[in-house]
């Protein structure tokens, strides 16, 4: 249309209040037009229709409502919070389709690993069980079939556990998308304002609770039990045959579950006196102290104008954390109660894992700004130790030895291990160095396994190294 109809003639129509007019430059694009509201009876009082929002009492209300019961309220305009409950809605379908669902989709992913896993190990005892029952005579068969029958039973107990996992992660991404399609269509008509308010009420109500719903344990998991040699002697069948045993697991309890009212956890850390902890939460850029022996009392929450998106952090005995973030930037950053500062500037190389030692010595992993994963002869990718304002040079190994390091920890006796990624599929490998920068050792998974991609370690009071791998937990290494 011209100005002249759009101002004068298509007006009068009778249904013209019901259109939306956009500018030409904005057809098919997601731009959010100025909708009229539609008009929706009160369902209080008839022949009234809702004319405004109480903020007050977070529901629509009409002329006679306002008079009545809503005197010295706040309120907004239909057409405000119309627009405001649309963009509610944008974002709790965003939050669905870029957080919820991928995330289920990959705990999907550890029940099939872990199934596949499970199933090959199953089949490599029962093939033993048959191994050795060819080599003892048939009286012993008896036995053997006993055993296999209990070995049955407990992988039946494991296909159990294991649909019952699938049928609760399979019911939430079904869910999810029935609340997608949910409010796709509250997008397609979104005048429908007590349809739009209801609709973000029962989502935001559904969201609150499906986060954790069904989130897969792995040390939950039922597990099958070993299959032990007998040697063979002038001893009972059962001795001579061997039996099924269950191998040692670390026992573990959750002493205390508490709430820190943030819906996914991306990364932690301890501070060394085990008395406070930082967390970062994974949907948004927020960073919190806790006091863990006052029922995760909040201490201090990270905020400044600019977003920080952490990369690596480290706590302080007093109470500061000192970290890097994600985009390529030369300096190390210092939280403290007064603000976030500038620690140190590591120009023309940037700052990755950052780690505080026992002795209060800061480890920086630093990197060039070329490709990732080819080094150059410079050697620039390096650790430097910052202490008491000064910089010493780690060198470790030789210097093409360093790919990318993410992680750095150091036990009671000043030994460092690294965890270096060292291909785009995040393949990696751990390296345990000495104080004087000497290899110990390189561990870089299983031979028999597939990649080995750590994406963090601690290590224990026992010098021992638990390292944290997609989908399953490494043993500890000594």
């Amino acid at each position: 249309m011209c100005d002249t109809c759009t101002d004068k003639i298509h007006p009068k129509f009778k249904l013209a209040e019901t259109h939306s007019i956009i500018a030409l430059k904005d057809i098919g694009t997601p731009i959010v037009c100025a909708l009229k509201p539609k008009r929706v009876p009160c369902r209080i009082h008839d022949n009234q229709t809702y004319c405004i929002f109480c903020q007050s009492c977070n529901q629509l209300v009409c002329p006679i409502c306002l008079s009545q019961s809503h005197q010295k309220h706040q309120f907004l305009q239909l057409e405000e919070i119309l627009k405001k409950k649309i963009e509610q809605i944008k974002t709790f379908d965003a939050q669905i389709e870029y957080f919820i669902l991928p995330f289920y989709q990959k705990e999907s992913e550890k029940i099939e690993k872990y199934f596949i896993d499970i199933t090959e190990h199953f089949k490599d005892i029962r093939n033993r069980i048959i191994t050795q029952e060819e080599q003892l005579v048939a009286e012993i068969r008896t036995q053997k079939l006993a055993m296999i029958e209990e070995l049955e039973e407990r992988m039946a107990l494991v296909d159990n556990f294991i649909t019952e996992k699938r049928f609760d992660i399979e019911n939430i991404i079904e869910n999810s998308s029935v609340k997608r399609e949910c409010l796709s269509d509250i997008l397609r008509n979104a005048r429908d304002v007590e349809l739009s308010h209801e609709t973000m009420k029962e989502t935001e109500k559904w969201l609150s609770t499906v986060n954790n719903d069904a989130q897969i344990r792995m040390e939950e998991f039922p597990r099958l039990p070993s299959f032990e040699f007998a040697t063979i002697k002038n001893e009972t069948i059962s001795k001579l045959f061997g039996c099924l045993q269950c191998g040692e697991q670390m026992s573990t309890k959750i002493e205390k579950s508490l709430s820190v009212g943030i819906s996914r956890i991306s990364k932690l850390c301890v501070n060394s006196t085990g008395n406070e902890f930082w967390l970062i939460s994974g949907y948004s850029f927020e960073t919190r102290k806790y006091d863990i022996h006052t029922d995760l009392k909040l201490l201090q929450k990270v905020q400044d104008k600019k977003e920080y998106n952490i990369y690596d952090m480290a706590p302080t005995v007093n109470g500061d954390l000192f970290f890097t973030i994600i985009e390529l930037d030369c300096n190390m950053h210092i939280a403290t109660k007064d603000g976030i500062q500038h620690f140190r500037s590591f120009s023309p190389l940037f700052p990755r894992a950052v780690h505080i030692s026992t002795k209060g010595d800061i480890y920086v992993s630093l990197r060039d700004n070329g490709p990732i994963f080819k080094t150059n002869d410079k050697g620039a990718r390096k650790i430097v130790i910052v202490n008491n304002d000064k910089i010493e040079i780690k060198r470790f190994g030789h210097k093409k030895l360093l790919t990318d390091v993410t992680r750095i920890k150091s036990d009671k006796n000043n030994c460092v291990y690294l965890i270096d990624i060292i291909s785009k599929k995040i393949n990696g490998r751990i390296i345990a160095m000495s104080p004087d920068g000497l290899t110990k050792w390189i561990y870089e998974g299983k031979t028999d396994t597939d990649s080995f991609t750590p994406s963090d370690l601690v290590v224990t009071n026992l010098g021992k190294i638990d390292s944290v791998r997609r989908a399953q937990l490494i043993a500890s290494y000594n």
